[in-house]
């Protein structure tokens, strides 16, 4: 059964998505941008403290369904960028995060 996510403690999801689907116990949230939701605007134009917000937001997500960053899976991100050190800092006490790079060579017929 899916059901969508909604919390009104991120930034609403941008485009025609959900924040997050829940699937029986698994919660897939759509990607983040730095948008501090309190204000509605982008936080910074640091791309350390972006990340950060993207995890708080992500966190914030995760939260209104009961549970933590520390049940996460997959974080896909950049692996070699700033980003990569706020999301290693921040996720600490899991293990490595798996990472994906998905190519589509052709998308519709």
């Amino acid at each position: 059964m899916l059901e969508e996510i909604n919390t009104t403690h991120a930034p609403g999801a941008v485009g025609p998505f959900s924040q997050a689907i829940k699937v029986d116990n698994l919660l897939f949230v759509s990607g983040q941008m730095p948008i501090d939701f309190a204000t509605g605007e982008f936080n910074s134009d640091d791309a350390i403290a972006g990340a950060d917000q993207c995890l708080k937001n992500l966190a914030a997500i995760a939260a209104d369904d009961d549970t933590t960053l520390a049940n996460l899976i997959q974080l896909r991100r950049p692996c070699f960028s700033p980003t990569s050190v706020i999301s290693r800092r921040s996720t600490r006490s899991m293990p490595a995060s798996s990472r994906s790079l998905i190519r589509l060579a052709h998308v519709m017929g």
